[in-house]
């Protein structure tokens, strides 16, 4: 009888961490804000700077809360994090216009803007929240992280 309690409740704790986990990782991957991939897609060039702050619903600067880093791909096959801020490039890059980013917990849109402000050229960067060591580990070991 005691066999079969302690049975039902290491079941019922493997559950339970087993949804926590789930239940961390849907949240760690939802995309809740405007900065994202859809919205992104929506800016063509020739819009004005006005025309892609409403469409992002935010003037350009960083709307994290937090670190964020992007995910690199080595040579080697092995992974790294680098961490992105909003406004990294040099405003004024001649040849490619004037770069405004917006950063969010989950993506980056960098825009470059004309002397006229309007889009000229977009860039998209997928970028995450660094989650702790440990749940870096847990990724690793259920193949997450590829």
């Amino acid at each position: 009888m005691w066999t079969r309690k302690r049975l039902i409740v290491g079941a019922a704790m493997v559950v339970t961490l087993a949804l926590a986990v789930l239940a961390l990782w849907a949240l760690n991957a939802s995309d809740r804000g405007p900065i994202r991939y859809e919205n992104y897609e929506k800016i063509q060039p020739g819009m004005t700077r006005g025309d892609v702050v409403r469409l992002l619903g935010c003037a350009s600067g960083d709307y994290s809360t937090g670190p964020v880093h992007a995910r690199m791909h080595l040579a080697d096959g092995s992974l790294a994090f680098t961490q992105v801020h909003a406004g990294g490039w040099s405003d004024v890059d001649p040849p490619f216009g004037n770069w405004n980013e917006w950063l969010g917990d989950s993506a980056m849109v960098a825009v470059a803007f004309d002397n006229e402000d309007r889009v000229i050229r977009k860039d998209f960067y997928t970028v995450r929240r660094l989650p702790p060591a440990w749940w870096l580990a847990v990724e690793r070991t259920l193949g997450l992280d590829r």
